[in-house]
């Protein structure tokens, strides 16, 4: 089915004229001003139009087919349109079923225009997607468009914002930022021993004034390496086992 361009004259290709008496013969001589019936019916429509007067030509090379040309007027009424030409005593019937699309349509198919589009169209086509693409849930822009902030209220939220970072700048700001000595201090404050809770400042004493220290009692008293503290006092038994120890260490 021949697509044709509304309210355009055009030439429609018709055939193969057999014939009447064997069906199997070209007829060649076929003109529609002799014809019992040479009708075009429009879409839709109960009655029908003479074109007996319209141009009609035979095919050169191709016996039994014809070319018919359709004026502007033909082709006015888009959608299905049939061509019927009979002659009982000259050829079999023949005819042709065509469609009239808009000029628009038929020039986009056809690569001489881009396919129109209306706004209705968008309407009916597009709406929902256009709406799910810009996160708006129903059909009442107004609706959506008044919820969106407006350029103060944007405003607003962004010097609340930057009020917020300011207060956060400031506490951190506030913060402790210790210093390698304060960090050695609160190092050797830890309670490394909680029997006695001696820090690791005072275990470093003991044990410098049990490794490096003067010692005095038989070795039983360890002072510091100057002598001018005692940090270790151990009481001995007979066999010199330390049966009690008085620690002393440096605060």
């Amino acid at each position: 089915m021949p697509d044709l361009r509304q309210s355009t004259s055009v030439d429609v290709r018709i055939g193969a004229a057999m014939d009447a008496n064997d069906g199997v013969t070209p007829e060649t001589t076929l003109t529609l001003g002799a014809a019992d019936q040479a009708e075009l019916l429009k879409h839709n429509g109960a009655a029908t139009v003479d074109i007996s007067g319209r141009t009609f030509a035979a095919v050169a090379g191709s016996d039994g087919w014809y070319n018919l040309t359709l004026t502007a007027a033909d082709t006015d009424t888009a959608g299905d349109l049939t061509i019927v030409i009979q002659d009982s005593s000259l050829h079999t019937p023949i005819w042709r079923h065509c469609s009239v699309i808009s000029q628009g349509h038929y020039d986009a198919k056809y690569g001489v225009a881009d396919m129109p589009v209306t706004v209705v169209e968008v309407q009916a086509s597009a709406a929902a997607d256009v709406r799910a693409a810009v996160g708006l849930a129903t059909a009442n822009l107004d609706t959506q468009f008044a919820a969106i902030p407006t350029a103060a209220e944007n405003r607003a939220e962004m010097d609340s914002n930057s009020t917020q970072l300011a207060a956060i700048d400031t506490e951190i700001a506030a913060l402790n930022d210790p210093t390698a000595a304060t960090i050695a201090s609160q190092v050797w404050a830890t309670v490394c021993e909680s029997q006695g809770s001696f820090t690791a400042q005072q275990i470093m004493s003991i044990l410098l004034s049990i490794l490096s220290g003067q010692t005095s009692n038989g070795g039983a008293t360890f002072s510091t390496p100057n002598g001018g503290a005692q940090r270790v006092a151990a009481t001995l038994d007979a066999s010199n086992n330390r049966t009690a120890m008085s620690v002393t260490p440096s605060a």
